[in-house]
């Protein structure tokens, strides 16, 4: 059985980059979770041990400007001055995306 453990949680705005163009600025709500196999370890289907996995979703402040990119390698940078690259699994509407992070914020 696997469990998921919730690391960090992240929330705020930042802004989306295909490469070093900007795409939109968007609100986040994000979290690292570690999937745990059995007994508490670390699953190691789900990215290496101790590797979190990012998952959640953006709001674009333009309607379907994300939409485009489902599937594709894209950067958010948070105001922080840190970045993630994600890719953005599925649209949940015009302006609201479910991502998923490509490792950890650096």
């Amino acid at each position: 059985m696997t469990t998921i453990q919730v690391r960090e949680t992240f929330v705020g705005h930042g802004r989306v980059f295909s490469g070093p163009r900007p795409i939109t600025d968007v609100a986040y709500s994000l979290k690292a979770v570690e999937e745990l196999g059995v007994h508490g370890t670390a699953d190691t289907r789900a990215g290496g041990v101790g590797q979190p996995n990012i998952y959640g979703l953006v709001r674009s402040t333009l309607p379907n400007v994300l939409g485009g990119y489902v599937g594709s390698r894209l950067t958010l940078r948070i105001s922080e001055g840190r970045a993630l690259d994600f890719t953005v699994a599925k649209s949940l509407g015009p302006v609201i995306y479910l991502i998923q992070g490509l490792g950890c914020f650096s």
